[in-house]
């Protein structure tokens, strides 16, 4: 069985995943290209660290896999996915859980890095690799005002992702 997260989050305007904190995670979750659950988790603005999203975020990774079977793990699919996956490592660290490997297989699926092969492969480039341009260019419809919103995102990279393997 495949099993498919695809994840976008939002940060506190951190770069540094030791130091920033995960504000929103969005996920939607697929078995073997079937639509399974989706997911829409936010902490506190006030909040000083992690562990509210991420009891969140694990409660709901637990729904998906069983963590003690190491084959039953999710591909972390993401745009951009370096980001995403370094934020929610270093999140489960600073929550003290080494497991992070538990739920996800390595590496992770980065939709920008199948982007830019579809680009090189056609001997073109777009503006720049924006997840917003590179949506344009492919012909999905982008909402400026709902952009960076994890919860419009992930559905842009899923749809980004569907078009890209298809190619």
């Amino acid at each position: 069985m495949r099993k498919e997260l695809f994840i976008d989050i939002e940060t506190n305007d951190s770069l540094d995943p030791k130091t920033g904190l995960i504000t929103q995670i969005a996920y939607i979750y697929r078995e073997d290209g079937k639509l399974k659950g989706e997911g829409d988790l936010r902490s506190n603005p006030d909040a000083k660290d992690n562990k509210v999203i991420y009891g969140l975020f694990t409660n709901d990774l637990n729904k998906f896999v069983d963590r003690y079977n190491k084959e039953d793990k999710l591909y972390f699919i993401a745009y951009n996915a370096p980001f995403d996956n370094n934020f929610i490592r270093e999140m489960f660290l600073q929550n003290g859980d080494k497991f992070f490997g538990s739920y996800f297989y390595s590496p992770h699926l980065c939709i920008m890095n199948l982007a830019a092969f579809r680009y090189q492969r056609k001997g073109k480039r777009p503006e720049n690799f924006k997840l917003a341009t590179v949506c344009k260019d492919m012909g999905i419809e982008v909402n400026e005002d709902k952009l960076h919103d994890a919860s419009y995102d992930i559905q842009l990279s899923k749809e980004l992702y569907n078009k890209l393997i298809k190619f």
